[in-house]
């Protein structure tokens, strides 16, 4: 079995919030309480220094969900909701942020097991960049589960996206 770690690049941060407007009409959701709840953030900087505070001034936010309150863990997961619907081969295991996906074959067809997984991980990145967010491709992992006769057929695993091979480790 191999597991890749998928790493959304700030993942809270960067929710387009129409588009979650839009998902949450589409579930039947009324929205205006979530407009209220998303409309008129700000955000600020503050930085102590040698007993001294530096603030930055207040700028308006236009994407996220403020973190820390758990309707924004809600609202984060509807927003990713549809995401599994794209993955067709693997095995997708949603949890806020932290995405897996798990796919299992024939050692002997290994190659073709890498394959659908990276059809898989294509399909992943569509959907991100069609749901204005992003994969961080230097933090994504994989992680490969054996038999330990089987192990030695699966030293040399390769696997890429967007033709950048993803680091194997041997613990998430």
């Amino acid at each position: 079995m191999i597991v890749v770690a998928l790493d959304i690049a700030k993942a809270f941060d960067k929710v387009n919030r129409n588009i979650l407007i839009q998902k949450l009409k589409w579930y039947g959701i009324s929205s205006e309480i979530i407009d209220s709840f998303l409309s008129n953030r700000s955000q600020f900087v503050s930085l102590v220094q040698n007993d001294k505070t530096l603030s930055s001034s207040m700028k308006a936010t236009l994407l996220g969900v403020p973190q820390g309150s758990s309707l924004s863990n809600l609202l984060f997961a509807v927003y990713m909701n549809d995401f599994p619907h794209v993955i067709v081969h693997s095995v997708p295991i949603l949890f806020a942020d932290d995405d897996y996906l798990m796919i299992s074959g024939d050692l002997k067809n290994i190659n073709e097991v890498i394959a659908k997984l990276e059809i898989d991980l294509k399909s992943a990145n569509h959907w991100m960049e069609a749901n204005h967010a992003k994969i961080n491709t230097d933090k994504i992992k994989f992680l490969v589960f054996s038999k330990k006769n089987a192990a030695r057929h699966l030293i040399n695993i390769n696997i890429k996206i967007n033709g950048e091979p993803i680091s194997r480790v041997n613990s998430l």
